[in-house]
């Protein structure tokens, strides 16, 4: 599981909005299979195969 916040401090520059991360997550699923990456309302991402 992946917090936004998570996400920010890893990948981007804290003053980034927290709206780009929205459209790298939207770009990954357009790439790879959108059932990937799932959103977790109000905790953030969860990344892997939604069967496990």
């Amino acid at each position: 599981m992946f917090t936004r916040e998570d996400l920010i401090n890893a990948l981007f520059h804290p003053t980034d909005q927290p709206g780009v991360i929205d459209t790298y997550v939207h770009h990954l699923r357009r790439k790879i299979s959108k059932t990937v990456i799932r959103t977790v309302h109000g905790l953030g991402y969860q990344i892997g195969d939604p069967h496990d």
